[in-house]
């Protein structure tokens, strides 16, 4: 083959490659929300039968699984497939610089997150049906899988009360001891450990119902190594029982999923420290206008 020719159909590979592993990775990030089709489905079952089918021979090589895998990677997470185990087996380094990539969010992080799970310390059982519901979803779909925070110069909270809410003098409190704070119902985490890592002299508590989203969140705490917050499984209105009390509550985007958010703003009112403050945020109806819409497009166009 002339040089010229073998260069390009490298860098073809190579730019296929790139787009496999991006989309692979944004599949991981948003859940796999992509429709898939039966044409689609009939080659990926096939794909399935080649990995299992390799994998349990003796001597397999990861090279001959390359092309599958990267492809499967687009539809799922390879770590929900029955051959996850005999992929865990090989090392990161025994794949191609391509599909480590993949390998990581794929295989060994959910891997991590599920050990995580196991060891989170749960406060109380859940017993309202709606709260088993909203927690179930999150469970099989945690939410947002978000990659980084923003890195900011660590401030005082009651300035930063100050500085958000005009005419606002923050309490003494805030601004002569540590400040606990709880985040009610804290999801995969992002906010809460915004929270810890901004602020001077601030301890962290953060509840939520889902242990999958609290293993995501854990999971990140540790990447930058931020030791001021502790996580719990449990519901908002299963925390009577709960000794400490907060100066701060910080509970956004969390009471209007729950069959009676009164009962909830209630549940949390009693675990403020005298003169505490709370902080919520509730879906906008005006602001989900246009998502009705679009389900009420959906659901047409479907019936």
């Amino acid at each position: 083959m002339h040089p010229y020719r073998r260069r390009r159909s490298q860098s073809h590979r190579c730019g296929h490659a790139e787009f496999v592993v991006s989309l692979s990775l944004q599949c991981v990030n948003n859940e796999f929300v992509y429709s898939v089709t039966l044409i689609e489905n009939q080659a990926l079952d096939q794909l399935k039968k080649t990995v299992n089918d390799t994998v349990n021979t003796v001597g397999w090589q990861t090279a001959t699984l390359e092309v599958p895998l990267m492809l499967l990677s687009m539809y799922g997470l390879l770590h929900h497939y029955l051959f996850r185990a005999q992929l865990q087996r090989r090392s990161a380094e025994s794949w191609s610089a391509p599909l480590r990539e993949v390998i990581k969010p794929h295989l060994f992080e959910p891997q991590q997150e599920l050990e995580i799970c196991r060891n989170i310390a749960s406060l109380s059982e859940i017993e309202n049906p709606v709260s088993r519901q909203v927690g179930q979803q999150y469970e099989e779909n945690p939410y947002p899988r978000w990659r980084s925070l923003a890195v900011t110069t660590k401030t005082d909270y009651g300035q930063a009360l100050m500085a958000e809410l005009k005419g606002f003098t923050p309490p003494s409190f805030l601004q002569n001891q540590t400040i606990k704070i709880l985040i009610a119902g804290c999801g995969t985490g992002k906010h809460a450990l915004q929270v810890a890592q901004s602020f001077r002299n601030v301890d962290v508590t953060a509840i939520e119902l889902s242990r999958a989203s609290m293993a995501y969140a854990t999971k990140m705490a540790r990447q930058p190594k931020i030791q001021n917050i502790e996580f719990y499984q449990t519901d908002i209105l299963e925390m009577s029982g709960f000794k400490d009390r907060f100066h701060m509550i910080e509970c956004s985007g969390v009471l209007h999923h729950m069959q009676d958010p009164l009962q909830g703003w209630h549940a949390l009112t009693q675990l403020l420290e005298p003169g505490g403050l709370m902080k919520t945020a509730l879906y906008s109806s005006r602001a989900r206008r246009p998502i009705g819409l679009a389900r009420q497009l959906i659901s047409e166009k479907t019936s």
